[in-house]
């Protein structure tokens, strides 16, 4: 159950991406964290409502904890092909070889420091937004039955 939502959510974070990437492209917009973050929870929101659509209830605790590692760990891999794709293409081999002999230890610690922060967030904002979503559906699916 977990992997068919967790791949669910990694298809539309890949769509959102490349339509965030064409749309910051075609009008030359710089990169914004606002934006990014905002469809990270509008994706968990979507895919929350999904669950509790399918399921007529809200996640458990666990399982809400299980869908936010997964998402997570989904993002994190979605933005590393990015990231990589985007170097790859971008960067010359030795562009990339004098990137990467650029870099110390400091620098380094620092990345890994501020990756960790930011997967926290992450997980975070994914957690919050399976919450709001499944709320907002069993509110939807109540009203419904009430009528």
């Amino acid at each position: 159950m977990i992997v068919r939502y967790t791949l669910f959510y990694a298809g539309l974070m890949i769509a959102a991406s490349v339509l965030m990437f064409t749309i910051n492209t075609v009008f030359d917009l710089p990169g914004s964290n606002g934006a990014s973050i905002a469809m990270v929870i509008l994706i968990a929101v979507f895919t929350g409502q999904i669950f509790a659509r399918e399921q007529s209830r809200a996640p458990t605790r666990k399982e809400r904890h299980q869908l936010a590692g997964a998402f997570t760990a989904a993002g994190v891999a979605i933005s590393i092909v990015q990231i990589s794709l985007i170097l790859w293409l971008a960067l010359s081999a030795m562009e990339r070889q004098l990137l990467l002999d650029d870099l110390d230890s400091e620098l380094v610690d620092i990345m890994l420091g501020v990756s960790i922060i930011v997967t926290l967030i992450l997980y975070g904002v994914t957690w919050l937004g399976i919450g709001l979503g499944a709320k907002s559906m069993l509110k939807k699916q109540a009203k419904q039955r009430a009528q």
